[in-house]
């Protein structure tokens, strides 16, 4: 992987707004895997709250989120 000016990181923050995870990704992946792939490293009901951008709304984003 390279880095540059498409680089995407995709983060998950706590209610205090201190970074939990996040991913390095080419700028060129779509937004909506790299959620799920964040969303999946956690344990059910451990998310409480979701905000991101319409590019990561989908089915299947809104699936692992319930």
């Amino acid at each position: 992987m390279r880095g540059g000016l498409n680089t995407k990181l995709p983060a998950a923050i706590d209610e205090k707004g201190c970074l939990v995870k996040m991913i390095l990704t080419p700028g060129q992946d779509g937004d909506g895997p790299l959620g799920r792939k964040l969303l999946e490293s956690f344990e059910p009901g451990q998310i409480k709250h979701v905000l991101a951008d319409t590019a990561y709304d989908g089915d299947e984003t809104r699936a692992r989120v319930r």
